[in-house]
């Protein structure tokens, strides 16, 4: 059959922590004959998590939970260099 255009593939991609979506993004699409198509969303309406949310953490140390999530992404983009 030389008409392969008649067939469609598609195939999930899960990123790794640290990496650059568009980077990606641009690297699959210099594949000859494919293309690239991405969609993202919240796990539940963001109207109704972050209600949930700031209950659910409202006795936490803002303070000291900025600073653990500012240390994670030192550590993550120090990964992402490693791993280039």
């Amino acid at each position: 059959m030389d008409d392969q255009s008649a067939y469609e593939v598609r195939i999930p991609i899960r990123l790794r922590p640290g990496s650059d979506p568009a980077a990606v993004r641009d690297q699959i699409a210099t594949i000859e004959g494919v293309s690239v198509q991405a969609s993202c969303a919240f796990p539940a309406p963001l109207a109704s998590v972050l209600p949930s949310w700031v209950d659910r953490y409202s006795s936490e140390d803002i303070a000291a939970s900025l600073n653990e999530l500012e240390d994670a992404i030192h550590r993550d983009r120090q990964r992402e260099r490693r791993n280039r």
